[in-house]
């Protein structure tokens, strides 16, 4: 266990603490871009100014606003609790406490900064993110405030100009169209300063304008997202547990490219997950033994809390559900997985009406369906292409990842397939076998067809894998998971359940999704309910929601 302290309130309290800190950074900044401005020049330096060598006391005003606007940047940053963004600000502090204390004027402004690097040294263990991917989005927006405060500081320090500073007085308009031709570089050089102020005040805008430059640049130029390295010891090590451990179909996919995976301290526990926007999903649920699964969801938990990302764990089975509730998750049904016991399927149901006429219209037509051992051939794995390419070429047909795999020829290479051929011996279907976790249990990943083939054909297929898989000892055969299955039918379903529910209902007739589930159910499988735990209520949910499309759709 990670503490007396419930992981909701640990969270809350670290963002309060952030958000403090964050707005004292913010409230520095301010002061220090827009003092100086409407400040004057004192007529004489300090104690420490007199002493400073070639007239630094000046350079202390002058890049006054220049760390006003380095915090003003920053603040964003520690909202976010962004490691480097402590380290940075604790510099930034000290140097506008230093530049204040060597302005004639404005000793005791330095007592603001002085008060930041406090509550930043006191509230160290809150800043611990190191590793969270920007997105576009933020970039973006960080630049366009950045740009906003350096113009806002241009237009006010015209406008506050005195008469004498530069012989004219400056309107609201004058000072914006000054502000403009100043940050688009064209400049104004028929002013002409009369004052020491006025001066320092065009300096300190040239400062200011290739700063605010520098930072804008560096919002959008920070990397979009992060590549986790994955040691060849770590997938061998995750590996190694799945087959002590392993106990779903799912689980095979966690050797996928396109995961990185968390151990607890003892590495006795493994939690393969992605990470997009802002959210780490993990595949399923922990794998490990079963007294440290506890453990590595709470250890997972705080990494994402110590990365500012939101923790989601993907079709995962009820057994661990109390546990992911007592770790502060909310859990959410997002459908069932199918399992076909193949005693009875064998016995049963392949002999039902619908199977039987299925098998013998095929074999009028002299179509077969062989089970191909590994290594396989390139010529058959040429063919496989063939059919993989066409199926790829359907309307909404297209490669996925993350809980499925895709097209890889090294990989299929050892597996067994199953191919249904024409008379012509002509491959017009095909389905991979891949490991199951699942004692006793058998699955596929690819299933492919041409896009013109007879009707029936996938049903030909499985009709033969299945009778081929109970006859060499299989008990069971995962047909994966029907989206939306059973979601808000139970007596006990939350509020989010109920939801979906209707959605469901409401778009069935675009997407048919109820189709899915009625091919499934002619194989006459058990259901078992699978789900998504995530973290951060309505928000949280459309969160992951985005991240595991992204996850999907960006394959390995």
């Amino acid at each position: 266990m990670t503490g007396s302290v419930p992981p909701r309130r640990r969270a809350m309290s670290r963002r309060v603490a952030a958000v403090v800190v964050a707005l004292a950074a913010l409230s520095n900044g301010v002061v220090a871009v827009a003092l100086p401005v409407i400040v004057r020049f004192g007529a004489r330096p300090n104690l420490l100014g007199t002493v400073l060598p070639f007239g630094l006391h000046h350079w202390g005003r002058l890049l006054t606003p220049l760390f006003g606007l380095l915090l003003i940047y920053l603040a964003y940053h520690l909202w976010r609790r962004r490691r480097v963004a402590w380290w940075a600000t604790l510099v930034a502090a000290g140097m506008a406490a230093l530049a204040h204390l060597t302005k004639g004027d404005a000793i005791p402004l330095a007592l603001g900064p002085l008060l930041l690097a406090a509550m930043l040294l006191y509230a160290r263990p809150v800043f611990t993110v190191h590793s969270d991917p920007w997105t576009v989005a933020q970039g973006l927006l960080l630049a366009a405030g950045i740009f906003v405060v350096a113009f806002a500081y241009g237009v006010a320090g015209f406008y506050y100009l005195d008469r004498r500073d530069f012989g004219i007085t400056f309107s609201t308009g004058d000072a914006v169209r000054r502000s403009v031709r100043q940050f688009a570089l064209l400049g104004n050089t028929d002013l002409h300063p009369r004052t020491r102020h006025a001066r320092w005040f065009l300096d300190s805008l040239d400062v200011v304008t290739l700063a605010s430059g520098a930072l804008v640049a560096l919002s959008i130029g920070l990397p979009l997202r992060n590549r986790y390295r994955v040691r060849p010891r770590d997938r061998e090590d995750v590996r190694a547990l799945l087959e002590r451990h392993g106990g779903t179909s799912l689980d095979y996919f966690k050797l996928w490219p396109g995961k990185t995976y968390f151990f607890t301290h003892e590495r006795d526990a493994a939690i393969a997950y992605g990470v997009n926007s802002g959210c780490a999903v993990s595949l399923g649920d922990p794998v490990g033994e079963s007294s440290q699964l506890e453990a590595a969801i709470e250890q997972f938990v705080a990494l994402c809390r110590d990365n500012a990302w939101s923790p989601a764990f993907h079709q995962v089975p009820p057994r661990l559900l109390s546990t992911y509730r007592r770790c502060g998750l909310r859990v959410l049904k997002i459908g069932e997985e199918a399992s076909v016991p193949l005693d009875a399927f064998a016995s049963d149901t392949a002999r039902n009406k619908s199977f039987r006429t299925i098998q013998r219209r095929f074999e009028r037509e002299g179509s077969t369906c062989t089970r191909e051992e590994p290594p396989l051939s390139p010529g058959l794995i040429h063919e496989l292409r063939t059919v993989s390419d066409s199926w790829l070429s359907l309307p909404g047909r297209r490669e996925r990842g993350f809980t499925l795999g895709r097209w890889d020829e090294q990989r299929l290479r050892d597996d067994v397939v199953y191919v249904v051929r024409s008379r012509e011996g002509e491959a017009l279907a095909f389905a991979n076998l891949v490991p199951s976790y699942r004692a006793g249990e058998a699955t596929i990943d690819l299933m492919r067809h041409r896009a013109q083939v007879m009707n029936g054909t996938m049903d030909f297929l499985f009709l033969a894998i299945m009778t081929d898989l109970q006859a060499r000892g299989f008990e069971w055969f995962s047909l994966g998971m029907a989206p939306f299955a059973g979601i808000g039918e139970e007596p006990d379903a939350s509020l989010e359940e109920r939801a979906i529910h209707e959605l469901f209902e409401r778009l069935n007739r675009f997407f048919s999704y109820r189709g899915l589930r009625a091919y499934k159910s002619k194989f006459e499988p058990q259901w078992e309910g699978r789900y998504l735990a995530y973290a951060g209520g309505p928000l949280g949910l459309g969160r992951t929601t985005l991240a595991l499309t992204r996850l999907t759709e960006a394959g390995d």
